[in-house]
């Protein structure tokens, strides 16, 4: 599949649009406050007078120029809507791996890791639907379903523990000193985001988990070294450990969204399943997953989205040193590679793979035909 059309002539139109008229604006403003004062200039007037108006003129001209660098930093405000997919097994309830998809996989093993410690998590799951609306008596009713929140869950615990990976990646590699930066770990994050049942699960200390012990595994003197394990029967810890710049403030706003505010901008994630169909294409199925065409109908593809926004404060414009802050652009476009279907497809060359096993079908054909 193509990389999906990004042609906004509408848009582009009204921007400009909204651009000239700020200029404008901005211009009437100062020319006005230039005057103001050359007529404090010209006129002669008291001392008191001429003040007067030198206050008034350069007032005017500060409030375009604030007018003029909130406008700027406002434009450049970005939010970034990244479409993920994943394939539902409704026979066996499961997500079925999908090779080379990172976010795939990661869901498959942070699923089957949970189901094997947590016993509520896999029976939720099993007895509930992904189903998320009915129709009664011919309106639409929206359901509530467990199963539906295990997988925004699951999908946002992923998303960010491959945030946290990336930050550390970038700091450890950047010589930052250590005082300017701050490490959140699972008892510096916000309750609500411990709600999270893959987050407070894996980040659970070893010595606190029943399924360690009972495997005997994780007894060292050095448990707080430890990263990240996977024991027998698919358990696994997972350290949280977040490093962002000083003065970083993490919380979880009412809309669900993870709120990261930092001292000149903020970064909010949100992950929406709403339990609508993604497309995918019968070949793919055959060809790339190994599943049988009579045996399709066990299977349902499910889209989901991540919202990335990105804020920009006033106090940014007269930021000298970027180096806590550099990361930005590297890490979402990682993010984005991580979670993003279009991209998956992209880096798998299944247009060109498609087209290959298409020409090699008619071949057969056509040679069949020639017989």
């Amino acid at each position: 599949m193509s990389k999906e059309s990004n042609v906004k002539y509408l848009d582009s139109y009204k921007n400009i649009k909204k651009d000239v008229s700020e200029i404008i604006i901005i211009t009437v403003f100062i020319a006005l406050g230039m005057n103001i004062i050359s007529f404090g200039f010209s006129y002669g007037l008291s001392i008191n007078s001429f003040w007067v108006y030198l206050v008034i003129g350069l007032v005017i001209i500060c409030f375009a120029s604030i007018f003029w660098v909130y406008s700027q930093i406002k434009s450049l405000n970005g939010h970034i809507n990244v479409r993920g997919f994943f394939i539902y097994k409704t026979k066996t309830k499961s997500i079925i791996n999908i090779p080379e998809y990172p976010i795939s996989e990661d869901m498959v093993r942070n699923l089957r890791s949970a189901f094997s410690e947590n016993e509520a998590i896999k029976h939720n799951w099993e007895n509930s639907s992904l189903k998320t609306f009915d129709y009664i008596d011919g309106k639409r009713v929206k359901i509530e379903s467990d199963a539906v929140d295990i997988v925004k869950e699951l999908i946002e615990y992923s998303i960010l523990f491959q945030f946290s990976v990336y930050l550390t990646d970038y700091f450890n590699h950047c010589n930052m000193k250590k005082e300017r930066l701050i490490e959140y770990e699972r008892k510096d994050i916000p309750d609500i985001l411990l709600e999270n049942r893959f987050l407070h699960l894996f980040s659970e200390p070893m010595e606190n988990r029943a399924a360690f012990i009972k495997a005997n595994v994780g007894k060292t003197k050095n448990n707080k070294n430890i990263i990240g394990l996977y024991g027998p029967g698919d358990i696994q810890f997972s350290k949280f450990s977040l490093v962002l710049p000083k003065k970083t403030q993490i919380s979880k706003k009412d809309d669900g969204s993870i709120l990261i505010d930092m001292k000149n901008f903020s970064l909010e994630l949100k992950v929406i399943f709403g339990g609508f169909s993604a497309v995918v294409e019968k070949e793919f199925y055959e060809n790339y997953l190994g599943i049988k065409k009579n045996s399709l109908d066990e299977y349902k593809e499910y889209e989901f989205q991540v919202n990335i926004r990105i804020k920009y404060k006033l106090n940014s414009f007269f930021l000298r040193k970027w180096e806590e802050y550099n990361w930005l652009d590297s890490v979402i476009n990682q993010l984005i590679e991580y979670i993003s279907g279009n991209n998956f497809y992209s880096k798998i060359n299944w247009d060109t793979v498609k087209a290959i096993l298409k020409g090699a079908k008619n071949q057969v054909v056509l040679s069949h035909d020639n017989k």
